[in-house]
């Protein structure tokens, strides 16, 4: 029986993406390979190779980190990804898509809780302090402001980059819902 995970369907898609024709599917074992064949070459890629060590990484060229749910949101103009994510540890990367554009923040599965507590109250309106992350090496800010296109809740996050995530307070309570689900079904060990 042959299985294909996450990661190697999607490293196969990219690498038929990039004119290359995939030949062979690749089994669960870590022995198998994935065999490859562009126009002037011909190799073997072993499942090995899709990762990198990256600390706390999304995705490398070849390798992903298993997807364990999905949501999306469409707000008009804006499109809002919700997706919890296996690596090193489970996190949340949550992506605002506008215009063509993508703004990405990630948060801990076991900061999630409490940042969806301060998007709640930062969206009705209360002054919300800063979320510092458990593990220390980032925070986030929440501040609500009025545009001409209506009231969203910009969400900061402060790690070796700052990254912003602006959301519209019309689709809040569903991100909320999302993120709640994730909270639940997907428990933090304490």
């Amino acid at each position: 029986m042959i299985m294909i995970t996450t990661s190697m369907f999607r490293s196969a898609r990219l690498v038929t993406r990039a004119s290359v024709s995939v030949l062979q599917a690749v089994t669960s074992t870590p022995s198998s390979s994935i065999i490859v064949s562009c126009p002037t070459l011909l190799r073997n890629i072993s499942p090995d190779s899709f990762s990198t060590s990256r600390g706390f990484k999304t995705s490398s060229v070849l390798g992903y980190d298993e997807d364990l749910f999905s949501a999306s949101v469409l707000d008009g103009q804006k499109k809002y990804f919700i997706d919890l994510k296996q690596g090193q540890v489970k996190y949340v990367k949550i992506s605002e898509v506008s215009n063509g554009k993508r703004a990405t923040m990630m948060v801990d599965l076991e900061d999630l809780s409490s940042f969806s507590s301060k998007l709640m109250a930062a969206e009705s309106g209360e002054e919300v302090g800063t979320l510092s992350a458990q593990r220390g090496r980032k925070s986030f800010d929440f501040k609500k402001t009025t545009t001409a296109s209506g009231e969203q809740v910009v969400v900061t996050e402060k790690s070796a980059k700052e990254y912003r995530v602006y959301m519209s307070c019309e689709v809040i309570q569903e991100l909320i819902k999302h993120l709640v689900n994730i909270s639940d079904t997907y428990p933090t060990k304490q």
